[in-house]
């Protein structure tokens, strides 16, 4: 997708389209009754080809009679979805799909993560990062520097009004990698320890010699928005690429994992005493 469509107005179509479907009504239908809708204008807005204005949403979502919580979530989504962020500065240095994850981190009142080889991106230091791109990436300095400050720049939600709430469980396995050498990773767990004394902030350790659970299949976010589960979205690993999940029933399912995820990993002083350890410990 282009990064002007970005996934929020891709969910606001679907969403249109769903509740149109739900109602039983064709877009003949809903142009026959609503003159500020064409057949046309209608199959744009659901499949997310350009920018809609909030008032003719309003308008739509009455005529489909949407409960009050959803139509604001939905009309929030079109009163911002045209609306530049930070990121777009930056649209020739990462892909699309950092992009889009930076757009909804910026809207979400939580995330929820799950990461079994890296420290999450919203947790990593510059130094961890600049080892990943350039260890890992093979950027030259330049692109993995201009990476690095698009990782810092995200992670000013942590710490913004009325901040996302975040709970990320790490496997151990990425505590133990020595990404950029000791020095590094020490200042790594140090970030980690520091970032548990957040009020919105929660991390649990899953340990190497935990049971069979689904974070094994792979690593997986969910974002959550005010009006969930309508809004929420989640994106999952799938054979060496990313996948966006929106659909209502897929999300949910994806909630409940992590919750079987949460349920398998230490508990939160526990896993506090484990990143000290592991802190210590680095020679």
């Amino acid at each position: 997708m282009a990064f002007q469509q970005t996934v929020r107005r891709i969910q606001l179509g679907r969403e249109l389209r769903r509740l149109r479907e739900q109602r039983d009504l064709l877009p003949e239908d809903v142009a026959r009754a609503l003159p500020a809708w064409s057949v046309f204008k209608l199959s744009r807005a659901e499949n997310a080809k350009g920018a809609v204005k909030a008032d003719d949403v309003a308008e739509l979502l009455d005529f489909l009679d949407v409960d009050a919580d959803l139509k604001a979530g939905l009309i929030d989504i079109a009163k911002n979805a045209s609306k530049q962020g930070w990121w777009v500065s930056y649209t020739g240095v990462v892909n699309e799909q950092t992009v889009n994850l930076a757009s909804l981190e910026a809207e979400a009142s939580a995330v929820k993560t799950y990461q079994p080889a890296f420290i999450p991106g919203l947790f990593q230091t510059p130094d961890y990062a600049r080892a990943i791109f350039t260890e890992l990436g093979g950027f030259s300095d330049d692109e993995a520097e201009a990476k690095v400050n698009v990782r810092m720049a995200r992670q000013a939600v942590l710490t913004r009004p009325k901040p996302p709430q975040i709970w990320a469980v790490i496997h151990e396995a990425a505590l133990s990698v020595k990404a950029g050498g000791p020095e590094v990773m020490r200042a790594q767990m140090e970030r980690l320890i520091q970032l548990t004394r957040l009020s919105n902030v929660n991390i649990q350790i899953m340990p190497s010699d935990c049971a069979l659970n689904p974070g094994m299949n792979g690593a997986l976010t969910v974002l959550g928005f005010p009006y969930r589960p309508a809004l929420d979205i989640a994106l999952v690993a799938a054979q060496m690429t990313e996948l966006w999940i929106e659909d209502r029933e897929s999300v949910e399912e994806i909630h409940a994992t992590f919750q079987k995820i949460t349920a398998e990993a230490l508990q939160l002083d526990k896993s506090l005493a484990f990143i000290t350890e592991k802190r210590d410990a680095i020679k």
